[in-house]
């Protein structure tokens, strides 16, 4: 995943969070979570920490797209590259397995 807002939408995805719950539990305002995840406007790195607490996933992953390297980063690739296989028809995992399994990827390397 790219950018910051591809990571932001599949952690939402992840979590089953909507925009509105997630502007709430940051307070932040709902138009700034939306820009957010249409990729039109970046947080700053305290923002970008306090989304990541909410969801429940790595600081450096959501706001860097990198963890650090071991058993948790090859996971995270190997989630990665899932992803992109389903996004272009190869599809090696169901989108709720894809969810769980994501969710506990972003869970362990906090």
């Amino acid at each position: 995943m790219k950018t910051f807002a591809d990571r932001l939408t599949a952690a939402i995805e992840a979590t089953r969070e909507t925009h509105k719950e997630l502007a709430r539990e940051t307070d932040l305002p709902l138009a700034l979570v939306v820009e957010f995840c249409n990729g039109t406007s970046e947080p700053s790195p305290i923002r970008a920490h306090r989304i990541a607490d909410v969801l429940g996933c790595n600081h450096n992953w959501l706001l860097n797209g990198f963890v650090s390297e071991g058993r948790d980063s090859t996971l995270v690739r190997e989630l990665e590259l899932a992803s992109l296989n389903a996004a272009n028809g190869v599809v090696t995992l169901d989108r709720d397995d894809f969810r769980r399994i994501y969710t506990l990827a972003c869970m362990s390397i906090r």
